[in-house]
């Protein structure tokens, strides 16, 4: 069976991408993935993360699919609530590094945020810390701003 093309409805995945119903058949082959893992199934993460950071135009294109989504979800959360600011946090996100706050933010600029100059989408996104704080640090933050002073003293 030759795998088919896949359509703007697909969820795409590594195994997808590897039997080339993303990119055609050849495009795992040509890519920095198949250096590391000839065979699809033997792709992971780690794989995955070099791939994007050297740049590769398949491993790119495999993450597309997830930046278009949270993309969405940020020009969604921004157009609803007007929040200015995304912490990346998590080790994905972490483990690519500028690169995928570059990307995320290219596709928030693709899709546009009702009444943000570009110099302000730019801003929208930041990596957080490799570490386990920044939820604790939100919590922190919040409790304070709603605690009245009295009550901290």
């Amino acid at each position: 069976m030759e795998p088919k093309p896949c359509s703007a409805r697909e969820v795409r995945c590594a195994r997808a991408l590897g039997s080339g119903r993303c990119a055609g058949p050849d495009g795992y082959a040509r890519s920095a993935l198949a250096a590391t893992a000839p065979d699809p199934e033997l792709l992971d993460n780690h794989a995955l993360v070099a791939a994007v950071r050297a740049e590769d135009p398949f491993a790119t294109e495999a993450l597309r699919g997830g930046i278009t989504a949270l993309a969405s979800a940020i020009t969604a959360v921004f157009t609803s609530i007007g929040i200015r600011r995304h912490v990346l946090i998590g080790g994905f996100a972490l483990a690519i590094g500028p690169r995928y706050a570059e990307l995320l933010t290219a596709e928030l600029h693709r899709l546009g945020c009702f009444g943000l100059t570009p110099e302000e989408i730019g801003r929208l996104v930041v990596l957080g810390a490799a570490d386990d704080d920044s939820g604790l640090i939100g919590a922190g933050r919040l409790l304070a701003a709603r605690t009245p002073a009295a009550s901290r003293a």
